[in-house]
């Protein structure tokens, strides 16, 4: 039965048969699928692959857990006997537990809360030495294949690493483990996290560096998983498991960008945005905090908590509806149903700007070029109806009174609560703005209050923008201004120079939202259909990102083109590496090379059964080992 499996590089796979006398390993050869000749290496206690050879451990006692000796061995993988690395007593060392160094030049044993290393072969004499020690006893140890860093822990929150460097004294560095784990899970060769649990019939994936409450990457494979034991290769490309009783060996190739998701975002407006640097992402995370997410390279995983007051409205899951960062990426501007607040990202106080009430319902958010001015404005409600612009260092603020269209309906009318609304704001330099909502998008000079109308629609009808002025580029979204429902809007981009525009068919149907990259050459929507869209404005079908379980709420694109963000009805934030836009979406390769494109991905099969209820069932072709490793 395959229970165990080391990999001795990227290409080759060592799986060893347990139970009997003696511990037989097959070699497989991934590329080729090819096996190579049976290793044979006794029954040890525990045994580990450091390059060309098995390590082996051998207690000798009725029990292994208080063996009388040990007996460690060194056996080459081309067949050759084995050679000794030292014989000596296990209790008389008052050792809890032990592991090979992942040179192979020392064995490493936990006694109580400290770690040792003892050279090899052994030197009777020899003085072992102390590689750290924890605040509490070692329960657990692993390490990585060829590399310097040996991992333990005390309890199920973090892993404690120890980099070994020849005679230098060990580096410890504190690794915390994912907050979505249901327990203590174990570091792999390729420095992820892997939890093959029994009860669960899954293999759950976390990736070092990844934000701590993320979701796992889960990994299904028919059959009872009662004996599974999985490892990933020292790249970290692979995960093999076996799976159903042992009796199958099973490969997953991880090299494919998966999304990373956080689930819990469950604020009724779900606000995202980027940091022009491209360190961070910030939220309006449940419970009422502002949270700044890192993003590769901001060396944490943890949420940065902002200092900013909890809105007034948070209980009912409402809180801030809009946020926006300056493009030094100094601060965030965070509107709430009636208030606006600045926080610097360090983490250092934030101020309330003073001036809307709580007759007044917000959702635009903008900060200048420079980052001195801010910007907001009424969306709903029955106060004031005014475009409202601060300066920011004083607190200072101007007021713009917006245009009142007739009532809908006619002279005696009421005007509809979302009369003259501002759902988007964006600062064409320091002197004048670009408002989108009810009536269209206009264009205002701060200097004299003067406005001008650039894109109209009916009255009943709103627009939400996105623009850039410098391209003469917009983009929107119409909805409907006379009441707080949905419909299925297209996303249309104008020239506004030439004051033509086009709808973006290709990008969705009933657009829920939109974003443009500063460049305005990518743009990503997102649908009531759940699908996150992104592409070039200048043509071709987008590349479709699947995975919310209900409509989208918001999308952002990350300044430096990496990342592509959306929130959704299901509660989740998910992070997306942005897909390769030189190359045709999956959905879009003709019939033919979609097949082969999908065969190359795996070796199961839909196959016609008279037998079965539907007419089909799942068959398994032999494996011929992959020569590329296979993408989406």
């Amino acid at each position: 039965m395959a229970v165990v499996s080391r990999w001795a590089s990227p290409d080759r796979l060592v799986v060893a048969a347990c139970c009997g006398q003696a511990r037989r390993a097959k070699i497989w050869s991934l590329p080729n699928g090819r096996l190579e000749a049976p290793l044979n290496f006794g029954d040890p206690s525990s045994w580990e692959l450091v390059g060309d050879r098995v390590l082996t451990e051998t207690r000798s006692s009725a029990t292994r857990e208080a063996p009388e000796e040990v007996r460690l061995r060194s056996w080459p993988l081309d067949g050759r006997p084995a050679a000794e690395l030292g014989r000596f007593g296990w209790r008389a060392l008052g050792a809890s537990r032990s592991l090979f160094s992942p040179d192979g030049e020392s064995w490493l044993y936990v006694k109580g809360r400290q770690l040792f290393a003892r050279e090899l072969p052994v030197v009777p004499g020899t003085v072992d030495r102390l590689v750290g020690e924890h605040p509490e006893p070692i329960v657990a140890s692993a390490w990585l294949p060829g590399e310097t860093t040996v991992f333990t822990r005390h309890d199920a929150k973090a892993w404690r690493a120890w980099t070994l460097g020849g005679k230098t004294p060990p580096q410890m560095e504190i690794i915390p483990m994912p907050t979505t784990a249901s327990g203590p899970v174990p570091l792999t060769p390729s420095g992820t996290f892997v939890d093959c649990g029994p009860f669960n019939a899954r293999a759950q994936v976390w990736k070092r560096g990844s934000w701590l409450d993320a979701r796992p990457l889960v990994l299904r494979r028919r059959g009872l998983w009662n004996l599974t034991s999985c490892r990933t290769d020292p790249s970290g490309g692979w995960l093999a498991a076996s799976t159903a009783e042992a009796s199958r060996l099973t490969l997953w190739p991880l090299s494919t960008a998966h999304p990373t998701v956080l689930d819990g975002y469950s604020t009724r407006l779900r606000p995202i945005a980027f940091s022009p640097d491209g360190r961070w992402l910030a939220s309006f995370w449940s419970g009422g905090s502002l949270r700044l997410w890192p993003l590769a390279g901001a060396g944490a995983t943890t949420p940065r908590l902002l200092n900013a007051a909890r809105p007034r409205d948070a209980s009912d899951g409402s809180g801030f509806s809009n946020l926006a960062i300056d493009p030094a990426s100094r601060l965030v501007l965070a509107v709430g149903t009636n208030e606006v607040w600045v926080a610097p990202l360090d983490g250092s106080r934030a101020r309330r700007l003073e001036g809307f009430e709580r007759q007044h319902q917000l959702h635009a958010a903008a900060l200048s070029p420079s980052g001195r001015l801010a910007a907001s404005a009424h969306y709903i409600g029955s106060g004031e109806k005014v475009l409202r612009v601060w300066d920011v260092e004083t607190g200072a603020s101007r007021t713009f009174p917006l245009p009142l269209p007739p009532p809908v309906g006619g002279a005696g009318a009421r005007p509809s609560v979302y009369a003259s609304g501002i759902v988007s704001i964006a600062f064409a330099g320091e002197a004048g703005l670009y408002t989108g909502g009810h009536g269209g998008v206009r264009r205002w000079d701060l200097a004299t209050g003067a406005q001008e109308l650039l894109i109209e629609v009916p009255r009943e009808r709103g627009l939400n923008v996105e623009i850039r002025p410098d391209k003469n580029l917009a983009l929107t979204r119409e909805y409907p201004a006379t009441d707080a429902t949905t419909d299925c809007a297209l996303t249309r981009q104008h020239d506004l120079a030439a004051r033509r525009s086009r709808p973006l068919s290709a990008f969705g149907t009933c657009t829920q939202d939109f974003a443009l990259d500063p460049s305005g050459t990518v743009v990503v929507t997102g649908d009531q259909d759940g699908i996150v869209r992104v592409g070039r404005l200048s043509g071709g079908e987008p590349h479709l990102l699947i995975g919310h379980e209900a409509g989208i709420d918001r999308v952002a694109i990350s300044p430096d083109l990496r990342w592509v963000a959306s929130t959704g009805e299901d509660s989740t934030l998910r992070l997306w590496p942005m897909p390769d836009l030189d190359k045709p979406p999956l959905h879009t390769l003709p019939h033919d090379e979609l097949v082969a494109k999908l065969k190359s991905l795996t070796n199961l099969r839909a196959v016609r059964d008279p037998k079965a209820a539907n007419g089909w069932t799942i068959g398994l072709d032999p494996f011929p080992g992959w020569k590329d490793v296979p993408t989406w």
